[in-house]
C-alpha cells in the first residue's frame, strides 16, 4: 500500500527575536512530518520553544521583534510562509489551528480530541483537569478572576 502525502511537513523552521538584548533564537531548525490521522506532542521545559513553535505555524509571531527567518511550512504541500497576510487569516482555524497549553482551557472535550489511545492516560489527563480546577479555585480566593466563562 502506498503511503499518503504528508499533511504538514516542517522543514529547519527558524524564528527569533530582535531586542536590544541581542538575539534570542527561540526555534532554530525544527522538523517534522505529519500524515494525516496522525497526532503530534510538542513536550519541553518551559521558554523552551513549544509555543513560538506553533505561534510560527500559524504565522502569528509577535512583531516586530519576532520573525521567522527561516525554513519551509508545508500544509497540504503550500508554504504557509509564503502566503500573504489575508490569504492567512483564510487557512488560520479552517485548515491548521493551535491547542493553548493552559490548564484551565485543557477539558476533557480536549482531552479526548488530543486523546492518548492508551487507557492508562485517563488518569494523568483527569489530575491535569484537576489542577486546572484548582488553580481556578485558588485565583478566585486571591481575587483573580479565572479564565474562561464563570
Amino acid at each position: 500500500m502506498a503511503e499518503s502525502s504528508p499533511l504538514l511537513v516542517v522543514e529547519n523552521l527558524r524564528t527569533h527575536f530582535f531586542t536590544r538584548r541581542g538575539i534570542t533564537r527561540a526555534v532554530d531548525g525544527v522538523s517534522f512530518t505529519l500524515h494525516a490521522g496522525e497526532t503530534l506532542a510538542l513536550v519541553g521545559e518551559s521558554g523552551s520553544g513549544k509555543s513560538v513553535t506553533c505561534l510560527s505555524l500559524v504565522r502569528l509571531v509577535p512583531e516586530p521583534a519576532g520573525r521567522i527567518i527561516g525554513g519551509r511550512v508545508l500544509l497540504d504541500g503550500e508554504d504557509l510562509l509564503r502566503k500573504s497576510p489575508g490569504e492567512m487569516r483564510r487557512v488560520r482555524g479552517k485548515q491548521i489551528a493551535m491547542v493553548l497549553q493552559h490548564n484551565l482551557v485543557f477539558n476533557d472535550t480536549v482531552a479526548n480530541n488530543i486523546g492518548c489511545g492508551d487507557p492508562n492516560c485517563a488518569g494523568y489527563v483527569d489530575m491535569q483537569i484537576q489542577h486546572g480546577a484548582d488553580v481556578a479555585d485558588q485565583n478566585h480566593v486571591l481575587g483573580t478572576p479565572p479564565l474562561g466563562p464563570n
